[in-house]
């Protein structure tokens, strides 16, 4: 099922959001070539958002209802990236939809995607926003703008990323994320972690 932000919320104050190491080595045969065990990149929702009202049943008549923040995404559960090698020139990509259903609008969406390890510098992330698609493939996924292209420790020290508003309850975003090793020597024998993470404030 897909996670709610309230099945995140007693968790993340004493869990820190799970990670997964990736190492380059060399590989017979090719000129360059990256075998990595295995790669998992958590997708997490986290919840930044400010309190909402809440009523008073001694102040009169009217009371007020706390509104609502939640947000889900289409992964179930799972990583974004579960791979057994990844090598320059074959670059792997995940699309991944966000889906907003709380009550309090409009909330602004943002990413901040942080790592760790020496590969971050070659290794190549593009992000794009578009339609169609969603986890486990990309094939009817249709680019409208890009959000990133660079290297993850580029993408790292970007901090929180706007995404835009969501304006209505249910109201959903696709992302294509796209994944590269760089053809360089520099790289063999390095290792990253990387951690998504998805966010909504009242704007």
């Amino acid at each position: 099922m897909p996670r709610t932000l309230d099945d995140l919320r007693s968790t993340q104050s004493t869990t820190t959001p799970a990670t997964r190491g990736i190492r380059l080595t060399r590989q017979t045969g090719r000129s360059f070539a990256a075998a990595v065990s295995v790669l998992l990149i958590a997708t997490l929702v986290v919840n930044r958002s400010s309190t909402a009202l809440k009523g008073d049943p001694a102040s009169g008549a009217s009371a007020l209802q706390a509104g609502t923040i939640e947000l889900t995404d289409d992964d179930e559960g799972r990583s974004l990236f579960d791979l057994s090698d990844l090598s320059p020139a074959r670059p792997v990509e995940q699309c991944v939809e966000v889906t907003y259903g709380g009550t309090i609008l409009p909330v602004a969406l943002e990413l901040r995607v942080t790592s760790g390890g020496e590969l971050d510098e070659f290794l190549d992330i593009e992000i794009d926003e578009g339609t169609g698609g969603g986890f486990g493939s990309c094939e009817d996924f249709s680019a409208e703008r890009s959000v990133f292209s660079g290297t993850v420790d580029e993408l790292s020290a970007e901090g929180w990323i706007d995404l835009g508003d969501l304006v209505n309850t249910g109201e959903s975003k696709d992302f294509r994320i796209t994944l590269n090793v760089q053809d360089r020597q520099e790289a063999l024998g390095r290792s990253a972690n990387l951690e998504f993470g998805w966010e909504v404030t009242p704007s």
